[in-house]
């Protein structure tokens, strides 16, 4: 999405959050961007677009719609920690609701947090493109050693 923009002339701003959606009737028609601490007003010609990656740092959101959090238990996520629902809240500001009614209320992705050498974790996304819908398995095998322990951890969220 990124280098369609950049290959149209669209500027991108970042760390330019949405302080709040406009609408006219039951539309939404813009929103007010907080561009360097500064209020900036954008109307859409065709449309808004709330691609904001997720909620998995929304603590209480995950514990209600996630059985293994509500356990005690944990995940590790390819988004941001910092995603703490801010697209679900701007939606719901519109009208907007959340259906957590579901048989699965996200898509899951294995991951393997891998130390980095300042003690960091990287999320790595474990690729299933290649996996058969028949293999009941993704099966990952790394070479550990005392210096070099094994990065992969649990993959699924139970």
């Amino acid at each position: 999405m990124a280098a369609a923009a950049i290959a149209r002339g669209i500027p991108l701003w970042l760390s330019s959050p949405i302080v709040e959606l406009h609408q006219a009737g039951r539309r939404t028609v813009g929103a007010v961007i907080d561009k360097e601490g500064k209020p900036v007003e954008v109307t859409a010609r065709l449309g808004v677009v709330l691609a904001r990656g997720g909620f998995p740092g929304n603590d209480d959101l995950t514990r209600r719609l996630y059985a293994h959090r509500r356990a005690g238990k944990n995940h590790a996520t390819l988004p941001p920690c910092g995603n703490a629902s801010d697209g679900l809240r701007l939606a719901q500001s519109v009208g907007g609701r959340l259906r957590d009614a579901v048989h699965q209320p996200a898509a899951w992705t294995p991951v393997s947090l891998v130390p980095q050498p300042d003690g960091a974790l990287y999320r790595f996304r474990i690729s299933t493109s290649a996996v058969s819908p028949a293999t009941s398995a993704l099966i990952g095998v790394v070479v550990a050693s005392p210096t070099s322990p094994n990065p992969i951890t649990s993959m699924s969220p139970s």
